[in-house]
């Protein structure tokens, strides 16, 4: 007796499985496709207003920044040059301070030259009603090398650099160490507030 050949009908049921799986795959292919072609046009149209708040969030700093300018001493001494610098924004007093201390450090143009004599610090800063009340170290009068001139430079490089960058500070006081003082050294006289003066500035 014949045996009866197994195998034909096993194998139209795997062509009918392909056939099912490639049909299959078309359509997941023709839903990406047509996922694609609507986040396209999504984003063309409407991609500003959904994604930048989005981006702007994930790389958002805690700390934003701001341009200002720092008045520094030209290579006469009779002048002041500002130079931009970045500094954090965030509470006055603080942004105030960096922006000093910055200051006492030396200017990225050599030809400049900081007008606050080495050593000297930035004590505090304290604000109120408009008034910058900034507290020096001593240094900043008995490292002093003297002359109107120069004394002028270094009071207004510090006045300038804070009125003028902080829109809340209208007068900028001086104090050394946490006292009215006279003078720097012996010439301009700084027991009373400073207003800023845009003459300093070199044209």
């Amino acid at each position: 007796m014949a045996r009866k050949v197994k195998g034909h009908r096993g194998h139209g049921n795997a062509s009918r499985r392909r056939g099912k799986s490639g049909k299959g795959y078309l359509f997941v292919l023709l839903v990406a496709l047509f996922t694609i072609i609507i986040g396209i046009i999504i984003i063309d149209r409407y991609g500003e207003v959904v994604f930048k708040p989005l981006i702007e969030r994930a790389f958002k700093t805690d700390k934003a920044l701001k341009e200002i300018k720092i008045y520094f001493s030209d290579e006469d001494g009779t002048r002041l040059v500002p130079e931009r610098r970045i500094v954090k924004t965030g509470v006055l007093e603080a942004e105030i301070r960096e922006a000093l201390e910055i200051l006492l450090a030396d200017p990225n143009d050599s030809r400049l030259a900081s007008a606050i004599p080495r050593g000297a610090r930035i004590r505090s800063v304290k604000i109120k009603d408009g008034l910058a009340t900034i507290d020096l170290s001593e240094e900043i009068a008995f490292k002093h090398t003297g002359g109107s001139s120069g004394e002028l430079m270094t009071i207004y490089s510090i006045v300038n650099t804070v009125a003028l960058n902080f829109q809340q500070v209208k007068l900028v006081e001086l104090l050394i160490q946490g006292r009215k003082a006279s003078t720097l050294a012996g010439h301009i006289d700084i027991s009373e507030p400073f207003v800023p003066d845009r003459k300093m500035i070199r044209p």
